[in-house]
């Protein structure tokens, strides 16, 4: 369930999932941070990010990462550990499990990870950019589990330092896939 939160909840690749630090899950500041660390470089410098833990996720969500934690914790009890403290190999057979049930549940064999991370980028794409009324708002209110204009307000409080204008929620959506221009996050 951790990998999968982190794949559709926060658009993150597999190799972030992988080397994710405890520390970078911060629950106390609402925060995860994708960075450059001693296990991991980011595929770009734009792929430093960070993201808010609890605009993306429900409390059940929260629940299952911060039990997750717990249990890192047991397994390497520095705080600089990675989240999933596992060898590598073992880590990659938990993603295929999860690929797996992915293909089953959506009945398409060629499901990959990755595609959870281009759904995620979907789904903010379209929170920014639905009409305020009618069915791509409805779709978009679904995923986002709260009203879209409540969510602009929120996304940009949290991510711009402020509340910007809507020209900003596209730039903002790219930083937090971890893209340099918001056409790259387009057009993925």
């Amino acid at each position: 369930q951790s990998i999968l939160i982190m794949a559709c909840r926060f658009g993150l690749r597999r190799r972030e999932i992988q080397h994710i630090q405890r520390e970078d899950l911060d629950f106390g500041h609402d925060t995860l941070n994708v960075t450059t660390n001693q296990y991991y470089r980011v595929k770009t410098p734009a792929g430093n990010r960070r993201l808010p833990v609890s605009l993306l996720l429900n409390e059940n969500e929260i629940s299952i990462l911060e039990a997750l934690k717990l249990i890192a914790v047991k397994i390497e009890p520095s705080a600089s550990a990675r989240l999933f403290p596992i060898p590598q190999k073992l880590f990659f057979k938990l993603v295929d499990r999860v690929t797996e049930s992915l293909q089953l549940v959506t009945s398409n064999d060629r499901f990959r990870l990755y595609d959870c991370r281009h759904s995620f980028i979907s789904h903010m794409v379209l929170a920014a950019l639905a009409p305020e009324k009618g069915r791509l708002n409805s779709i978009s209110s679904a995923w986002l589990r709260c009203s879209v204009p409540s969510f602009r307000q929120l996304w940009l409080e949290r991510t711009a330092g402020q509340f910007s204008q809507n020209n900003k929620l596209l730039h903002t959506i790219a930083l937090v896939a971890g893209h340099t221009t918001a056409k790259t996050t387009i057009t993925h």
